[in-house]
C-alpha cells in the first residue's frame, strides 16, 4: 500500500507541475510583444526625434490598454517606404480619373471636345425597325426612347452660339407632304446649326427646292439623295463652304446590310461654336 499511494503522489505532482508550466507559458505567450524579424528589416537604432513603437498581440486574457507600445524602434527604412506607397496611390487616382473623364465625355465620344466647340453625335435609322438618335452637349434632343422621330428626315435646330436646341421636327418623306419641310428649312435662323438623320425613306417625296435648301446648309449629298438611302448631316445657315460632318450610303441591293436598306451611319465630332 505505500508503494502504491507513493506513485499516486508522484502522479499527482507531475500532472500538478506540467498544468501549472502549460498555463504559465500560454499567459506569457499571450502577452508577449511581437517583434519584426530580423530578416524583415536591417538592425537600426532609435533616433532620439523618432517615436518607439510596438505591436502586442490582444487576446480576451489581455488587459485593457492601448495596442501600441514603446519597445520596437522604427526603422527609417520602412518610414522611407511611405513615400512609395504615396507616389503608387497617386498614379493610381490619376487613372481612375481619367478612366472618369473618358467615361463622362459628352454624347460619349471618344475624348472630349477642345474649349469653344460643342460635341454631337447623329445615328440614322435602321432600316424601318430602328429610329434614329441626336445628342448634342451631352443632351438627347431625339431618339426612340423620347418618341419623337419618324420616318423620313429628323431635324433638329440648334443655336450656334448658346448651343441652345430650338426646334426639332420629324418629316414623313414617303407619304408625307414636302410643303411642311421646305416651310420648316426657309425659317431656319441666321447662325443656326442642323441636324439631320435619315430613317427608312428620305428621299420619295424629296424636291429640287428641298435640295437645295440642304445644299446651302452644306450638304453635299442632298442632291443625290434617294429611295432607302442613309443619311447624317449637320449643317449650318449660310455656310461659306460644304460641312465636312456629312456621311452618306445609297440603297443598293448588292451592298445593303439589312434586307431593302443599306446599314445605319453614325456621325460624331466636334462643332466649333461660329462655322458660319
Amino acid at each position: 500500500m505505500r508503494v502504491s499511494g507513493l506513485l499516486r503522489l508522484l502522479v499527482f505532482t507531475f500532472v500538478l507541475v506540467t498544468t501549472l508550466f502549460f498555463v504559465r507559458s500560454y499567459i506569457s505567450f499571450n502577452m508577449q510583444t511581437v517583434r519584426l524579424p530580423r530578416w524583415m528589416a536591417p538592425p537600426c537604432r532609435a533616433h532620439p526625434a523618432q517615436p518607439l513603437l510596438s505591436l502586442q498581440v490582444s487576446t480576451p486574457m489581455s488587459p485593457p490598454g492601448p495596442s501600441w507600445c514603446p519597445q520596437l524602434p522604427v526603422c527609417p527604412l520602412l518610414l522611407s517606404a511611405q513615400p512609395v506607397f504615396s507616389r503608387a496611390l497617386s498614379s493610381l487616382s490619376s487613372l481612375v480619373t481619367k478612366e472618369n473623364q473618358v467615361a463622362k465625355t459628352k454624347c460619349g465620344l471618344s475624348k472630349p471636345c477642345p474649349a469653344n466647340f460643342f460635341a454631337f453625335k447623329i445615328s440614322s435609322g435602321a432600316a424601318n425597325v430602328v429610329g434614329p438618335s441626336m445628342c448634342f452637349e451631352n443632351h438627347i434632343i431625339m431618339s426612340p426612347v423620347k418618341n419623337n422621330v419618324g420616318r423620313g428626315l429628323n431635324i433638329a435646330l440648334v443655336n450656334g452660339t448658346t448651343g441652345l436646341v430650338l426646334r426639332h421636327n420629324s418629316f414623313d418623306m414617303y407619304s408625307g407632304d414636302p410643303k411642311s419641310v421646305l416651310q420648316f428649312l426657309k425659317e431656319v435662323p441666321m447662325g443656326t446649326l442642323v441636324l439631320v438623320a435619315s430613317y427608312d425613306d428620305p428621299g420619295t417625296k424629296m424636291n429640287d427646292d428641298i435640295r437645295k435648301l440642304l445644299s446651302d446648309l452644306g450638304s453635299s449629298y442632298a442632291k443625290e439623295l434617294g429611295f432607302r438611302d442613309s443619311w447624317v448631316f449637320l449643317g449650318a445657315r449660310e455656310l461659306k463652304s460644304k460641312s465636312p460632318f456629312e456621311e452618306y450610303l445609297k440603297n443598293n441591293p448588292d451592298t445593303n446590310k439589312y434586307e431593302g436598306w443599306p446599314e445605319l451611319l453614325e456621325l460624331e465630332g466636334c462643332v466649333p461654336k461660329k462655322v458660319f
